[in-house]
């Protein structure tokens, strides 16, 4: 792990728009700083996952062909399968209604193996995660 030099971290912080004096950031601007961070991590993690898509779907629940993804729009439904992940994509804004159209898709050709169980955790078929849209630039667990 690297760490910036004090005269660095000021440097970047600047560039951001950032006022530092001396050896302290305004509240106001530290918030700033944590939600740059968090849309950061966000893309970072949308953009992973896009290496994952198993499915892209149009709000009709119909398949569409990858070349038709909307990258930074598509809401993605993603399961964790063993070692890795694989997402459905949806191009639509509501992740509620993603997650609807991509559990129903799947059920059509039977991916997900048995029965959909109820227990206290809710859907044996629910998502393990959601990327919503670019627009809401949000990440679910």
């Amino acid at each position: 792990m690297s760490f910036l030099s004090k005269v660095e971290l000021k440097r970047q912080l600047q560039a951001m728009g950032i006022k530092v004096q001396g050896n302290y950031v305004r509240k106001c601007d530290l918030k700033k700083i944590l939600t740059n961070k968090h849309e950061v991590k966000a893309q970072i993690i949308r953009q992973k996952a896009l290496d994952y898509i198993g499915h892209v779907l149009d709000r009709n629940g119909k398949k569409l062909a990858e070349t038709e993804l909307d990258k930074k729009n598509a809401t993605l439904v993603g399961w964790q399968c063993g070692f890795e992940p694989m997402y459905v994509a949806v191009n639509t804004d509501s992740p509620e209604e993603a997650e609807e159209i991509a559990i129903r898709y799947l059920q059509g050709i039977k991916w997900f193996s048995g029965e959909e169980k109820e227990d206290d955790f809710g859907s044996s078929h629910a998502p393990d995660f959601i990327i919503e849209s670019k627009k809401e630039q949000g990440y679910r667990l």
